[in-house]
């Protein structure tokens, strides 16, 4: 009898135990998503920017593509004046989505989603898409 009742505390153990570890190396890759994406913003040069792509993104986001979707999100959104996170979606194995809700200068609420693929529990950007949120009266339609 004790020896059962102390092999199931020790399953009860090593259960909660794998499901910390799981809760905590979570919130360290969103963490690390989360400073990729405000590194988007930051990055002034391409060598910065190229520093959080996923390798086979590179060959889509050249520098010339990087000049030319840089000056035309600051054209039509302006400067970014909030960034709030409002979902976390995780598609298929390796594949996570960020979508922020922001303010800018020129467009009141913005949706910015950042699509990630993690290689060895390390997140790069595959791509990056603005969005204009759907009005009510639109969604309901």
């Amino acid at each position: 009898m004790k020896k059962s009742i102390l092999m199931l505390t020790m399953l009860f153990m090593l259960a909660f135990a794998s499901v910390c570890n799981a809760a905590v190396s979570n919130g360290k890759l969103l963490d690390d998503e989360e400073a990729l994406a405000s590194k988007f913003w930051s990055a002034r040069n391409y060598s910065q920017f190229a520093a959080i792509l996923d390798p086979e993104a590179r060959k889509d986001f050249n520098e010339e593509n990087f000049s030319a979707i840089r000056k035309k999100t600051e054209k039509d959104f302006g400067k970014v004046l909030d960034n709030e996170l409002i979902q976390i979606e995780k598609r298929g194995k390796g594949i996570d989505v960020l979508i922020y809700l922001a303010k800018t200068e020129k467009v009141p609420e913005v949706l910015f989603m950042y699509v990630f693929r993690i290689t060895n529990d390390k997140p790069l950007l595959i791509t990056f898409n603005p969005q204009l949120p759907q009005k009510v009266e639109e969604a309901e339609k």
